[in-house]
């Protein structure tokens, strides 16, 4: 495979692990208007591989975060960063120390 080219997966099962998860809106292919789209990064054959849902008009999602995106690094399954984006698909902020349960925490 030429470098640069993304391998994609057609399905995932809700109890797989990913790598990595985004939640963001773009132009549908066709130029059909704006769209929202859930991107998953999970293992196909020892490498990742890309799977792209189309989840509606972007219409149907005003206010919330153009991108949301969450490296998972396969301790998260599809339906656990689905739960996740639903919870804060339209938080503009929030606190790090106690969404992380730390004890303390100081910005660079």
């Amino acid at each position: 495979m030429p470098e640069g080219l993304a391998n994609i997966t057609l399905s995932v099962d809700p109890n797989e692990k990913v790598w990595r998860f985004c939640e963001t809106t773009k132009q549908s292919p066709g130029s059909r208007g704006f769209r929202r789209y859930e991107l998953f990064s999970v293992l196909r054959d020892g490498k990742l591989a890309v799977y792209e849902r189309d989840m509606g008009p972007a219409s149907k999602f005003r206010g919330a975060k153009r991108l949301w995106q969450m490296l998972a690094f396969f301790e998260h399954t599809v339906d656990e960063c689905r739960a996740y984006a639903q919870r804060d698909r339209y938080e503009t902020y929030f606190d790090i120390k106690d969404r992380f349960s730390l004890e303390s925490f100081n910005a660079a």
